[in-house]
C-alpha cells in the first residue's frame, strides 16, 4: 500500500484538457528502428516538459485518448528532469502529445488551489468539454484564498473492487490555475 502525492500541476492552456497527472512531449519522437530481440525491450527516450511524475516501472500512455497514435509503455528510468526512457514504443508522436501517468489506483483525489480564477473540470476523455460539459465528471469552483476549496475523491477500496487507471482522467481549466492530486496504490 502506498500513496503517491506530487507537486501542484497547472492549467496549461484555458478550457483545453490536459492528462490529470501528466506532462507534454517537448519533441517530435519516433519508434526505434534497431531493436533488440523483442521490440517491447527496445528503448526509447522521450524529451518531455517535466518527468517528476514517473518513477521506473510505472506505465505511461502517449497522445491523446481515441488517437491513432495512442499507445501505452512501460517507463523504464527516469534520467533527469525533462526526459523519460519508455520500453515498447511503436508509433511516432508529435511535440506537445501527452505523456499521461497510467497505473492503477484504488483511491484517487483532487483540489484545486484556493484563489484559483475559475472553475476545473474534470473528465475521462481528452475530449472533456468546460463548455457543453461533454466528459465532465465533476465541475470543482474556484473558492477565494485562505478558504477550503471543493475537492473530487474516487475510491475503490470496497472487497473485490477494481482499480481505476488514472491515465483515463483528464483536466481542464484557466491558464495557470492549480490542482493537487494524489492517489491511493494496494
Amino acid at each position: 500500500m502506498s500513496v503517491r502525492a506530487f507537486k501542484y500541476f497547472s492549467i496549461g492552456a484555458t478550457n483545453t484538457p490536459q492528462p490529470l497527472i501528466g506532462t507534454a512531449l517537448s519533441a517530435a519522437v519516433t519508434p526505434p528502428t534497431s531493436v533488440p530481440p523483442a521490440i517491447a525491450d527496445a528503448l526509447t527516450t522521450l524529451p518531455v516538459t517535466d518527468s517528476s511524475m514517473f518513477l521506473a516501472g510505472d506505465w505511461a500512455m502517449l497522445d491523446a485518448s481515441g488517437a491513432a497514435a495512442e499507445e501505452r509503455v512501460q517507463v523504464y528510468i527516469v534520467p533527469n528532469g525533462t526526459s523519460i526512457k519508455v520500453k515498447g514504443m511503436l508509433n511516432a508522436h508529435a511535440s506537445g502529445a501527452s505523456v499521461r501517468l497510467a497505473v492503477l489506483a484504488n483511491d484517487i483525489y483532487i483540489q484545486p488551489a484556493d484563489g484559483n480564477s475559475a472553475a476545473l473540470y474534470v473528465g475521462n476523455s481528452s475530449s472533456l468539454s468546460t463548455t457543453t460539459g461533454a466528459f465532465a465528471i465533476k465541475k470543482l469552483i474556484q473558492t477565494a484564498g485562505g478558504t477550503q476549496p471543493q475537492e473530487f475523491y474516487v475510491s475503490r477500496r470496497a472487497a473485490g473492487a477494481n482499480p481505476e487507471d488514472i491515465g483515463q482522467y483528464w483536466i481542464a481549466g484557466t491558464l495557470n490555475d492549480k490542482y493537487l492530486a494524489s492517489f491511493w496504490q494496494q
